[in-house]
């Protein structure tokens, strides 16, 4: 297995959509002329110069026990969402994926922002994400490709990071792939205290498998074909579904909540029913935001308090994470919400947001910029779905379209779930 499966591509080609993605600009959209040429720029350099690598092992024995799989008797991964995954597939193996885009993207692109080429900086950074999307949905399918023939059936990965796999259990993944692969890796890989994998492009999956076919196929949550684009594979038991703007892994701002830049996103919903009011994000994201960050609390006076928590990490200094809290209190006026106030304030606990280059450079300054800028305070609430402000999606607040881009994020979420999701 690992013979066939560890290797260094030549060449890793990854679509203009995924890579718009994770760029953050909306499905559909067409890049202009400086962002297509910064997406060349950073496309070049990576066929000239990237360094991408696949590794892996098999583990064929494995026991499930509530969230805790055992694995060869001297190891044990810690995660319910794996866990049960296994359990429902009745799954008898597991194979350890590692894969990564190479520490040259990493150099460059603290080159190139040390050299001010901001830009140049972020679009490098986000095709090393999309290159390890792609060797890892590239890995998923030379699995099935040799397991399906035997009568196997291939599970989605699950990593470290996504929900119901707390990132703490990273470098424990990490020993047991390091001591129990042949031979030594094609790259570097290291894990730090915080779970970060290093190089930063780099990124371990689990990817379960079962003889029970059968389960798989009554369980859609199993069927790896809806992340799957190959769509001449004889073995497909669904049609490929469009994967959702970033988001279960590591954190990462591009997108709230525990989502991985290397991650291979969740299924789409290309049936879902139209909506009164126009967003920039789709319905069922919102949706998912809304459930999982969002808090709303109706008080006296017709307010209503509102509180959404992002989850990120800063897009230097080996990706810290930060935790903010936007508070918001809106009032009912005249048939609709109306902004009245609002703030960015730090978790209790979490000191991440101290690593941000602006923080660091002007603690006092930007601590109070941040932390009181409320764009649109004292309009109406429906005023949020026609602005649209210069957005820059980094993992940061240092620059005001990076802060706005956040903005949109939460009152696009707290608008859907005050008055779209009726």
């Amino acid at each position: 297995m690992n013979a066939r499966l560890t290797h260094t591509p030549g060449r890793v080609d990854i679509r203009e959509s995924e890579y718009m993605r994770l760029l953050g600009f909306p499905s559909g959209r067409q890049p202009d002329t400086k962002v297509r040429s910064l997406m060349d720029g950073a496309q070049s350099w990576y066929h000239a110069r990237g360094m991408p690598w696949v590794a892996g092992c098999s583990f064929p024995k494995i026991e499930v026990q509530d969230a805790v799989v055992e694995i060869m008797d001297d190891c044990r991964l810690e995660s319910k969402e794996l866990a049960d995954r296994l359990y429902k597939a009745g799954a008898h193996e597991i194979h350890v994926v590692a894969v990564s885009a190479g520490r040259g993207i990493s150099n460059e692109t603290a080159r190139m922002w040390e050299d001010d080429r901001v830009d140049e900086s972020w679009f490098l950074d986000a095709y090393g994400s999309a290159v390890v999307e792609q060797l890892i949905s590239d890995a998923g399918q030379k699995l099935c490709e040799k397991l399906e023939p035997q009568g196997m059936a291939v599970l989605p990965h699950h990593s470290p990071g996504y929900t119901g796999w707390d990132i703490a259990g990273q470098p424990n993944l990490v020993k047991l792939f390091l001591e129990h692969h042949e031979g030594p890796l094609p790259g570097p890989l290291e894990v730090l205290w915080s779970g970060m994998l290093v190089p930063k492009k780099s990124m371990l999956a689990v990817f379960g498998v079962t003889r029970h076919i059968d389960r798989v196929e009554n369980l859609p949550e199993l069927i790896p074909c809806y992340r799957c684009d190959l769509d001449v594979c004889r073995y497909r038991r669904a049609p490929h579904q469009l994967a959702e703007p970033a988001n279960s892994g590591t954190a990462d701002l591009n997108g709230p909540g525990q989502a991985s830049r290397g991650s291979v996103a969740t299924i789409g919903h290309d049936d879902e029913p139209a909506m009164k009011y126009a967003y920039a994000f789709k319905p069922h994201i919102l949706k998912k935001w809304s459930d999982r960050f969002l808090d709303l609390e109706y008080g006296r006076n017709k307010q209503t308090r509102a509180v959404f928590r992002m989850n990120g990490n800063t897009c230097s200094n080996m990706g810290v994470r930060i935790v903010l809290d936007f508070d918001l209190t809106l009032t009912w006026q005249d048939g609709d919400y109306l902004i009245e106030s609002g703030r960015v304030r730090p978790v209790e606990g979490e000191t991440g947001y101290q690593e941000m280059c602006e923080f660091i450079q002007h603690p006092d300054e930007f601590r109070e910029q941040a932390s009181s800028y409320v764009p649109l305070q004292g309009q109406s609430l429906d005023r949020v779905l026609e602005w649209s402000p210069d957005i820059n999606p980094a993992g940061c607040l240092c620059e005001r379209s990076h802060q706005d881009h956040k903005w949109r994020m939460v009152y696009q979420t707290i608008h859907f779930a005050l008055k779209g999701n009726k």
